[in-house]
């Protein structure tokens, strides 16, 4: 469901999860301050587990959140806005103005995205909104600074670097260390 952390996420926390002494604090520092988060790195480095983390320990009922990965948010959006469905046009309103408004959007795989002017132009309105009323975001993305760079434009890249803690997580891919079991046939 869009808007919802998913399923593989869903139970994610401090207690179940193999996190680095260094990530733990920038967990518990990201809690207590509201401090957005830029986490980028390598495939399976732990980015968007350690975002899901923070999702999963803010209490809903004090906090509104919504998580989206970047592609899927564009592909619904798109979806709605040549949907010939009556309440299409609401329900796009809704999307963007609930992606803008939350107070913490967890946004990730940025840059999954389709590459397009319409896509780059909403996702550069949703972060400069939440830049301009300083709403807690965290954006996970396998892009480096250089990349990002070259796909987002200069004044929004400035803004995430001026707004958000950047978390460079380039370790180990932990999903190829916990590679189940081989069966020969």
């Amino acid at each position: 469901m869009i808007g919802e952390i998913p399923k593989r996420y869903a139970r994610v926390g401090l207690k179940n999860s193999e996190f680095t002494d260094k990530e733990l604090e920038i967990i518990k520092e990201t809690l207590r301050n509201r401090r957005s988060l830029l986490l980028t790195g390598k495939t399976g480095s732990g980015k968007t587990h350690l975002a899901a983390c923070i999702y999963n320990l803010c209490n809903s009922d004090d906090i509104r959140k919504v998580w989206y990965d970047a592609s899927g948010f564009i592909y619904e959006m798109r979806r709605l806005m040549f949907s010939k469905a009556p309440d299409a046009q609401g329900l796009l309103k809704e999307l963007l103005e609930g992606a803008m408004n939350v107070e913490l959007l967890i946004l990730d795989d940025l840059g999954a995205e389709p590459e397009t002017e319409v896509t780059k132009s909403v996702i550069e309105r949703i972060l400069m909104n939440r830049y301009d009323y300083e709403r807690w975001t965290i954006i996970t993305t396998n892009l480096d600074g250089k990349a990002l760079n070259k796909r987002y434009s200069p004044r929004i890249i400035s803004r995430i670097y001026e707004d958000y803690t950047v978390v460079v997580m380039n370790s180990r891919d932990r999903r190829k260390e916990k590679f189940g079991k081989v069966v020969e046939v």
